[in-house]
Protein backbone atom coordinates (compact mmCIF):
# COMPACT_ATOMS: atom_id res chain seq x y z
CA UNK A 1 0.00 0.00 0.00
CA UNK A 2 1.44 3.36 -0.60
CA UNK A 3 1.42 5.78 1.94
CA UNK A 4 0.51 9.43 0.83
CA UNK A 5 2.18 12.33 1.60
CA UNK A 6 0.22 15.56 2.19
CA UNK A 7 0.11 18.63 1.85
CA UNK A 8 1.88 20.76 3.52
CA UNK A 9 4.21 18.55 4.31
CA UNK A 10 7.19 18.89 6.91
CA UNK A 11 9.81 16.67 7.56
CA UNK A 12 9.80 15.17 11.28
CA UNK A 13 12.22 17.51 13.37
CA UNK A 14 14.69 15.20 14.00
CA UNK A 15 15.87 14.75 9.90
CA UNK A 16 15.95 18.63 10.02
CA UNK A 17 20.01 19.56 9.65
CA UNK A 18 19.13 23.09 10.85
CA UNK A 19 16.50 25.59 11.46
CA UNK A 20 14.65 26.24 8.01
CA UNK A 21 15.54 29.53 6.28
CA UNK A 22 12.90 32.03 6.48
CA UNK A 23 11.06 33.87 3.93
CA UNK A 24 13.21 36.61 3.68
CA UNK A 25 16.14 34.49 3.78
CA UNK A 26 14.92 32.59 0.56
CA UNK A 27 13.42 35.31 -1.45
CA UNK A 28 16.51 37.63 -0.74
CA UNK A 29 19.01 34.79 -1.70
CA UNK A 30 22.05 35.66 -4.20
CA UNK A 31 22.73 32.28 -5.37
CA UNK A 32 20.47 31.82 -8.06
CA UNK A 33 20.78 28.07 -9.72
CA UNK A 34 18.08 27.93 -12.16
CA UNK A 35 15.35 30.87 -12.88
CA UNK A 36 12.40 30.58 -15.26
CA UNK A 37 9.62 32.46 -15.94
CA UNK A 38 7.76 31.04 -13.08
CA UNK A 39 10.30 29.32 -10.93
CA UNK A 40 13.29 30.20 -9.01
CA UNK A 41 15.44 27.34 -7.66
CA UNK A 42 18.14 29.30 -4.86
CA UNK A 43 20.73 27.92 -2.37
CA UNK A 44 20.46 28.99 0.99
CA UNK A 45 23.09 28.82 3.05
CA UNK A 46 25.44 25.71 2.77
CA UNK A 47 22.12 23.06 4.06
CA UNK A 48 19.18 24.09 1.58
CA UNK A 49 17.97 24.54 -1.81
CA UNK A 50 14.79 25.86 -2.05
CA UNK A 51 12.50 25.92 -5.66
CA UNK A 52 10.03 28.31 -5.52
CA UNK A 53 7.00 29.99 -7.28
CA UNK A 54 4.28 29.60 -9.84
CA UNK A 55 5.19 26.27 -11.69
CA UNK A 56 6.51 24.16 -8.74
CA UNK A 57 4.91 20.92 -9.06
CA UNK A 58 4.49 19.59 -5.86
CA UNK A 59 4.07 15.95 -7.33
CA UNK A 60 8.24 16.30 -7.84
CA UNK A 61 8.05 16.15 -3.81
CA UNK A 62 5.71 13.50 -3.25
CA UNK A 63 7.53 11.04 -5.86
CA UNK A 64 10.66 12.28 -4.51
CA UNK A 65 9.72 10.93 -0.81
CA UNK A 66 7.92 8.17 -2.31
CA UNK A 67 11.52 6.72 -3.77
CA UNK A 68 13.24 7.82 -0.63
CA UNK A 69 11.02 5.73 1.55
CA UNK A 70 10.35 2.91 -0.78
CA UNK A 71 13.92 2.52 -2.78
CA UNK A 72 17.41 2.64 -1.53
CA UNK A 73 17.61 4.89 -4.76
CA UNK A 74 19.82 7.97 -3.50
CA UNK A 75 17.60 11.87 -3.98
CA UNK A 76 17.31 14.78 -2.53
CA UNK A 77 16.27 15.20 1.38
CA UNK A 78 12.88 16.84 0.80
CA UNK A 79 11.98 19.04 4.05
CA UNK A 80 9.15 20.92 3.59
CA UNK A 81 6.43 21.72 0.36
CA UNK A 82 3.48 23.87 0.59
Amino acid sequence: MIDPVSIPYLAPFDQLPSDLPTTDAIVSSADVLCEQSSRKVVAVGTLFVVQYGLQVDLEEGRTTIFIRRKTSVPVPNDLRYF
